[in-house]
C-alpha cells in the first residue's frame, strides 16, 4: 500500500482525533479517562475529543481557550495528587 507522508511522519489521512480514538478502542479506554495535549490549532479537534485538553503554557489563544487546564505541569502534579 502507497503511503502519503507530510512532515513529521504523519499520514495525511489521518488525524490525531482519529488515532487516538483506535487506541482507545483497541485498549478499552473510554474517552472520559483521556487527557490530550496540545500547543498548536492541529490538535484542537483532539482536545474537544478526549475527556479532558490540556493546553501548554505557550499554546495559542484559540488552543488555551479550548482547553480545561493550561499548562502540562499543572495538570500533571494536580493529577498526581488525586491517585
Amino acid at each position: 500500500m502507497e503511503r502519503e507522508w507530510t512532515r513529521g511522519s504523519s499520514i495525511i489521512r489521518c488525524q490525531k482525533r482519529s488515532g487516538l480514538h483506535f487506541l482507545a478502542d483497541c485498549l478499552g479506554i473510554r474517552r472520559e479517562e483521556i487527557a490530550a495535549f496540545g500547543n498548536a490549532e492541529n490538535d484542537l479537534d483532539m482536545m474537544a475529543w478526549a475527556g479532558r485538553g490540556v493546553a501548554v503554557a505557550n499554546a495559542p489563544k484559540d488552543v488555551r481557550t479550548l482547553a480545561d487546564e493550561d499548562g502540562v505541569g499543572r495538570w500533571i502534579r494536580r493529577y498526581l495528587e488525586e491517585i
